[in-house]
């Protein structure tokens, strides 16, 4: 257990899950973040409504999702909250949080006003993950086979929702910088209240690299939680793997990542060399 830093500051973390940085993208990203607070002396209390129960702290064992870690034992607070709850009020008013970060706007969405009628002076941060309006906008286009456009995203029922988060927090962070362009560029309303943060990548410190001749073949990462992934492991076995295998007929593709659906489970075809390995540790 991480020492607690007298008069710290106090910083909730309000997650629409469970952070899994072993299995999703979001997960890294989260712990990316709670890492970086820590260092700089933050009280961390980590709070998600994902899994159902009461409030209290969790046993330190206690290890939430399927690829969860827990964060007790990195010295991070955690508690079962519930939606439409006025307890949620009461947790609020004991803990005068400086901070208060919301991983997605849904969870802004369900939380924040709470937090705002609570804790009036608090600093609330929005990470937006991405910005799911573009990204399903995007998705809507080529589901409809036709070409994507601005005006495809900025009439999208999320872009509103999003939008409305963003200007009712203080300040909002984007893990792309195509994206900042694109908000700054549509809506300079929001200069000053948008962040470029990427992912917080840690260099590689495991044994000597290995060169470029000595590997060998393909590897998708990804996991099955995110749509976009599951389209391009569609096209991947669908329209690129069949040429790439013709050209390299000793090459193995290898798909690595959790929570695979059955649909992409039946790819596996170790015969044509398209192999489904599903999530791994390292």
């Amino acid at each position: 257990m991480r020492p607690q830093v007298p008069h710290a500051k106090k910083l909730l973390v309000i997650g629409h899950r469970w952070p899994e940085p072993e299995a999703t993208a979001a997960g890294s990203r989260m712990m990316g973040m709670l890492e970086g607070f820590l260092k700089e002396g933050y009280h961390i209390t980590f709070a998600s409504a994902a899994v159902p129960g009461l409030y209290g702290t969790f046993a330190s064992a206690a290890v939430p999702g399927l690829y969860g870690i827990p964060l007790e034992p990195l010295g991070i607070q955690t508690e079962r909250i519930s939606l439409n709850d006025s307890a949620f009020n009461e947790f609020l008013k004991s803990n005068p949080f400086e901070i208060v970060l919301f991983d997605r706007f849904m969870t802004e969405e369900q939380f924040g006003w709470r937090v705002r009628e609570c804790l009036p002076d608090s600093t609330l941060v929005l990470d937006t993950e991405d910005l799911h309006s573009l990204r399903q906008s995007r998705e809507k286009a080529i589901r409809q086979d036709r070409a994507w456009n601005v005006e495809s995203w900025m009439t999208h029922p999320h872009f509103y929702r999003e939008i409305a988060s963003i200007l009712r927090c203080d300040l909002s962070l984007l893990v792309s910088a195509a994206e900042r362009d694109l908000l700054k560029s549509h809506l300079p309303i929001l200069e000053g209240k948008i962040f470029y943060l990427p992912f917080q990548m840690k260099p590689a410190t495991e044994g000597d690299p290995v060169g470029f001749q000595q590997r060998s073949g393909f590897v998708f990462l990804g996991t099955g939680m995110h749509r976009p992934n599951l389209d391009a492991i569609e096209q991947l076995k669908n329209r690129i793997w069949p040429l790439l295998s013709r050209r390299l007929p000793q090459a193995v593709l290898r798909l690595y990542g959790a929570y695979r659906p059955g649909q992409i489970l039946g790819f596996h075809n170790p015969p044509d060399r398209f192999e489904v390995c599903g999530w791994a540790p390292s």
